[in-house]
């Protein structure tokens, strides 16, 4: 048992007071669950990152701290923590414990609830920035083409996006449409 499984199960042996077992226990993972709802802390030997997910493995749902705590903008904590040596394992388990604790007992009343919630909200930040970016990528395009005379293949990408060009944009393609007829 090396130094995050020892500290790990011991600062997250109140866990078990409140109805969780152990999964797993590993040299980079322990994993408590309870019923359907996991919670799993990880080390990573590279980074010395010490950090935590929050799951329901059969639902194919999961969330880190981080992501539990920017939800409720609690900006007092973070849901990660990196050691500096193998000697500060301790006090980096006990951070993550304590973040672990602070959203049990601050934050979740519904574990199912909460999770899919919080869950939903970033399956939906990360289609709107998957969707910015491609939007971004077919203007940048379109203006090159525009630089490049290619005003046929320009337009077509200024059509897609009529509703989210610029001032700029708009005229460029007002100018091309006149060219093109």
């Amino acid at each position: 048992m090396n130094e995050f499984e020892k500290y790990g199960t011991q600062s997250f042996h109140h866990l078990l007071d409140q109805g969780f077992q152990i999964k797993r226990s590993s040299d980079s993972e322990i994993t408590y669950f309870r019923n359907l709802f996991e919670i799993s802390i990880y080390f990573d030997p590279i980074s010395y990152e010490i950090y935590g997910v929050f799951s329901f493995p059969k639902e194919r749902v999961s969330i880190s701290l981080q992501d539990i705590l920017k939800y409720f903008g609690f900006e007092e904590m973070r849901g990660i923590y990196q050691i500096p040596t193998l000697d500060k394992m301790k006090i980096g388990v006990d951070y993550i414990y304590n973040v672990v604790d602070t959203i049990i007992s601050k934050f979740i009343t519904n574990e199912n609830t909460l999770l899919k919630e919080i869950f939903n909200e970033n399956e939906k930040n990360r289609i709107q920035m998957l969707e910015n970016y491609y939007l971004n990528n077919d203007l940048n395009k379109a203006d090159q083409l525009w630089n490049t005379k290619e005003y046929q293949k320009s337009k077509e990408l200024y059509e897609k996006h009529i509703m989210d060009l610029s001032e700029t944009q708009l005229k460029k393609l007002e100018y091309i449409r006149k060219q093109l007829h």
